[in-house]
């Protein structure tokens, strides 16, 4: 089972006011991240960017995570190396999936996270949208897999894992260093997922790893590891916002439903007591 996480959750008025909130979520709540640079801070762009060993000081690179309030959208980013706005290194960002809209505001908001990662979901009128920055659960060791950064973003309503959503630092032939987007397979959850939804024993529902793999080279996929913090699941009977327990534990992931064969939660956490 996963590490527990933190998790909190709110009402902004604008996205700029959402920074604000993973800012102090980030530093004050999480151990391990800081603020280490500003781009801009302006009620009508907050570009900030923060730091994190990872929970295990040494394992992995350094991880740099940037997150930005801007024309009615979070964007996400990540980087090897982040010195300044003129001084870094391979930038994970897509300027049409790496990004979480939220409309006009006012609109709630969940965050979850610890020292390896962060997801936020945001809840525009109806419509729910995700997004991650931090590590991959990487299936490699350490030494051949020492920076399993990844960004997550959530532009579109019919865009979720399966389309290139993710993106990390890629393996040969693309390079380590370049990025190089990521999907799990369509199969994956319209037939385990959607058969195990109940399962026939206890009427219980499904839930699987986000298992994700390289997507350039056709040829050859790379199968890199699991989406932190997050699980499929079968969606026929969950709506958003649900809170699910794992069977025989108290750990509970947070629904987030854009249609019964696309469902995931994040998680998990094991007190419903994190709202601010």
């Amino acid at each position: 089972m996963p590490n527990l996480i933190e998790y909190i959750t709110g009402t902004a008025t604008t996205e700029q006011d959402l920074i604000l909130a993973l800012e102090d979520f980030m530093v004050n709540v999480l151990t391990g991240w800081s603020v280490i640079d500003k781009n801009t801070d302006t009620a009508s762009d907050r570009d900030y960017i923060f730091y994190s060993q990872g929970t295990v000081p040494g394992r992995y690179r350094d991880l740099y995570i940037r997150w930005r309030g801007y024309s009615d959208d979070v964007r996400v980013y990540g980087y090897q190396r982040w010195a300044s706005s003129a001084d870094y290194d391979a930038e994970l960002h897509d300027t049409s999936y790496n990004i979480i809209n939220c409309g006009a505001g006012p609109f709630n908001y969940w965050v979850f996270g610890d020292a390896d990662g962060v997801w936020l979901i945001i809840k525009d009128g109806t419509s729910y949208w995700s997004g991650f920055g931090g590590y991959f659960e990487t299936y490699y060791c350490d030494d051949i897999d020492d920076l399993p950064t990844c960004v997550v973003g959530h532009s579109s309503l019919s865009s979720f894992f399966t389309s290139p959503r993710v993106y990390g630092y890629g393996p040969p032939p693309v390079g380590s260093g370049y990025k190089t987007s990521y999907v799990s397979n369509s199969a994956y959850y319209t037939t385990y997922l959607t058969y195990g939804e109940p399962n026939q024993r206890d009427g219980s529902v499904a839930h699987l790893p986000i298992i994700m793999a390289h997507s350039t080279n056709n040829a050859e996929k790379e199968i890199r590891g699991e989406l932190k913090h997050s699980l499929w699941f079968g969606g026929d009977t969950l709506a958003s916002e649900d809170w699910v327990t794992i069977s025989g534990t108290n750990y509970k992931y947070f629904i987030s439903k854009y249609g019964a064969d696309t469902t995931f939660g994040v998680g998990p956490i094991t007190t419903l007591s994190g709202e601010w």
